[in-house]
C-alpha cells in the first residue's frame, strides 16, 4: 500500500512539473519524451514516469508514438475545433470572474499581473512566456465552477506547446501582453461584459495565429 501511494505521489509530481514546463515553453516542439529519460531526469523508476506521461497524453498535451511521447500537431481545422470549444467556455467563465469574484481577490489579481506584465516583461523571452501563463492560471483560479475551469484548462493545454512557441516571437508576445492586461483590467473593475468581449477577441486572435502556423507547417 505504501509503495502504491509513493508511486502515485511521484507520478503526480512528475505530471505537475512536466505540465508546467510545457506551458512555459521549456521544451522544443520536436522533442520525444521517453519513460527511461524521464525516469533518469527525476531519479525515479520507470513506472511513475510512464504513468505521468500517460496522464499528459490523456489530457491531450502529448501523443503516444512507437518511440515515446510527442507533442500533438494540429491541422487548421483541428485548431478551429479546439477554439470553438474555448470560445464557448472561457468568455463566459471570465465574465463570471468579473461579476462574482470578491473585490479583494480582483485587487490582488491586478497587482500580481501588473508585476508580471510590467517593466521586467521582455517580449519573446522564456520568462515572458512563463509570466503570461501565470496570469492565465491566476484568472482560471478565480473561476467559481471547478468543472468549468478544468474543462477550459484542458482545451488550453492541448495547444499549450504551440502557444508557447508562438509567444517566442516578440511581436506576438507584446500583442498577448496588451490583450491579457486589458482582460485583467476589466476583471479588476468588475466589468463582466467588457471582460467577455476582450476574452473573445484574445481567443480569436490566438486561434488565427495558431491557424497560420498550422497552415505554414502543412
Amino acid at each position: 500500500m505504501d509503495d502504491d501511494r509513493r508511486t502515485s505521489d511521484l507520478r503526480g509530481r512528475i505530471y505537475d512539473l512536466l505540465r508546467a514546463e510545457i506551458r512555459d515553453g521549456r521544451h522544443a516542439e520536436d522533442i520525444v519524451f521517453g519513460e527511461h529519460a524521464i525516469a533518469r531526469a527525476f531519479s525515479v523508476s520507470r513506472t511513475p514516469a510512464r504513468e505521468a506521461l500517460a496522464l499528459l497524453a490523456r489530457r491531450g498535451m502529448l501523443v503516444p508514438r512507437r518511440r515515446g511521447f510527442e507533442f500533438p500537431r494540429f491541422t487548421p481545422r483541428e485548431i478551429d475545433e479546439i477554439f470553438e470549444v474555448r470560445l464557448l467556455l472561457e468568455p463566459w467563465a471570465m465574465r463570471g470572474v468579473a461579476r462574482s469574484a470578491a473585490p479583494e481577490d480582483r485587487r490582488r489579481l491586478a497587482e500580481a499581473c501588473a508585476e508580471d506584465l510590467g517593466e521586467a516583461f521582455v517580449p519573446g523571452s522564456p520568462e515572458a512566456v512563463a509570466a503570461l501563463d501565470r496570469v492565465q492560471r491566476r484568472l482560471s483560479a478565480l473561476v467559481a465552477n471547478p468543472v468549468l475551469a478544468d474543462l477550459a484548462e484542458r482545451h488550453a493545454d492541448k495547444v499549450a506547446v504551440h502557444v508557447a512557441a508562438l509567444l517566442r516571437d516578440p511581436a506576438e508576445a507584446e500583442r498577448a501582453r496588451g490583450a491579457v492586461a486589458a482582460i485583467v483590467t476589466a476583471v479588476a473593475r468588475g466589468d463582466g461584459p467588457d471582460t467577455e468581449r476582450l476574452t473573445v477577441a484574445r481567443l480569436e486572435a490566438l486561434r488565427d495565429a495558431l491557424r497560420r502556423r498550422a497552415e505554414e507547417g502543412s
